[in-house]
């Protein structure tokens, strides 16, 4: 699986834990072609706007301003994005015992 992809599963992922029925409101393009990788998330206005949101609550390094249907992601944030939406050790499947 390419970063692209692990980057929009991630996405998907952190919008359906918030309750985001249409995850699919935004669309990833690498931007820069070294190995670390910087990407702009597209979404779709206004209603991507709440996948912004979401990922903003649980990614800190997510940019604050989401006033733009563009928002570029840095290396960093993306590798943020990818580890906080794998599933918890601590649940089956990544969900919890109930």
């Amino acid at each position: 699986m390419t970063k692209k992809e692990l980057l929009e599963n991630a996405i998907r992922t952190i919008s359906r834990r918030a309750g985001i029925v249409e995850p699919d409101r935004f669309h990833v393009t690498q931007v820069s072609k070294d190995p670390g990788g910087v990407y702009l998330m597209q979404v779709s206005w206004p209603e991507g706007r709440r996948v912004c949101e979401e990922v903003r609550r649980m990614v800190a390094g997510f940019p604050a301003i989401t006033y733009s249907s563009c928002v570029p992601l840095l290396p960093e944030v993306v590798d943020e994005i990818i580890m906080v939406a794998r599933p918890d050790p601590h649940t089956r499947n990544g969900r919890a015992d109930d």
